[in-house]
């Protein structure tokens, strides 16, 4: 009976051809991986861009055919902005979404949008569909209409 089992000897690295071409195909799969995963560097200069919208279905996506919903008062800032300030903000109002339910904060910078936070205070009458707060350039908050008691 022949033994079928046998033992292989592995390639051995300090074999210049071996090593070669162990190197060059582990530089092959790391380009490769680079390329496969390589996002656009991030900009350090950045701005906030809010929609508010009446979600009509309540789901939390704006839908094209939901309107928008105008003068909603919203904080744009910092994440390291203490809560207190914040609060004081969205009372007092000093920033609210235009009529098209858009807002467009100052440019921050040297920030990443990783560190920029924005905040929404629903109005009267309303509830948010959406969280109340969101972190990144893009802010979305969705809005349903309480119904009348």
């Amino acid at each position: 009976m022949t033994n079928t089992n046998q033992s292989r000897t592995p390639p051995k690295l300090h074999d210049p051809k071996t090593f070669f071409l162990v190197l060059g195909i582990l530089i092959v799969i790391a380009v490769l991986y680079t390329i496969a995963v390589q996002e656009e560097e991030p900009q350090v200069n950045n701005a906030v861009t809010i929609t508010t919208w009446i979600d009509t279905n309540a789901d939390g996506l704006k839908d094209e055919n939901e309107p928008p919903l105008g003068k909603v008062c919203i904080w744009t800032g910092h994440s390291s902005t203490p809560n207190e300030t914040i609060q004081n903000a969205l009372t007092s109002c000093p920033q609210q979404t235009s009529d098209d339910g858009t807002f467009t904060s100052i440019v921050f910078a040297d920030t990443f949008c990783n560190q920029l936070f924005s905040y929404a205070m629903p109005p009267t009458g309303y509830t948010l569909t959406t969280d109340y707060s969101t972190r990144g350039c893009k802010a979305n908050f969705g809005f349903i209409q309480e119904a009348a008691p």
